[in-house]
């Protein structure tokens, strides 16, 4: 008997462990390398429609569409560039927040592919990839911190924020 309530708790430990946290999204360097298009740096302005989304078992997760109105192009990085920058980029560990804002605001870098796009922001809880009409796909953020602002833009464009 001691042994079944040993043997129950050991499989209970080993499936919390497996199932309790979300494992980390990384993007793939090579599948980044063959498809990213160019990067840019951008400004998202503050939206009527920015709100925190707070998601809930069962409920229908609804993404805002990607407001181009409210977006101004800072800087195009420089083709040599790139593949540093994605290097870097594939490093960050994107998980899903538990709240995060429905749209971008403030500075912000979007990574653009042939069908797609990344938009990540520096100020507030936010990433998503986008399809290129501009509908939200995926992705959750933690906090992006501050030394991703110095490592993502600070080192790579000639904007400095």
């Amino acid at each position: 008997m001691l042994k079944r309530v040993v043997a129950v708790m050991l499989l209970c430990s080993i499936a919390f462990g497996c199932f309790a946290c979300t494992p980390p999204n990384y993007f793939d360097y090579e599948d980044m390398k063959e498809g990213v298009i160019r990067v840019e740096l951008i400004k998202c302005a503050e939206s009527e429609e920015q709100s925190v989304w707070y998601p809930r078992k069962g409920a229908k997760q609804e993404y805002k569409s990607f407001d181009y109105e409210k977006m101004e192009l800072v800087e195009i990085l420089s083709a040599d560039k790139i593949d540093d920058f994605l290097k870097v980029y594939c490093k960050i560990k994107f998980v899903s927040a538990e709240e995060e804002m429905s749209l971008p605001e403030g500075w912000c870098v979007r990574l653009i592919r042939s069908r797609s796009f990344h938009v990540i922001s520096l100020d507030v809880k936010f990433a998503r990839i986008y399809r290129d009409d501009g509908i939200a796909t995926q992705l959750g953020s933690l906090n992006i911190t501050p030394e991703y602002r110095d490592i993502l833009v600070n080192n790579f464009f000639e904007t400095q924020i």
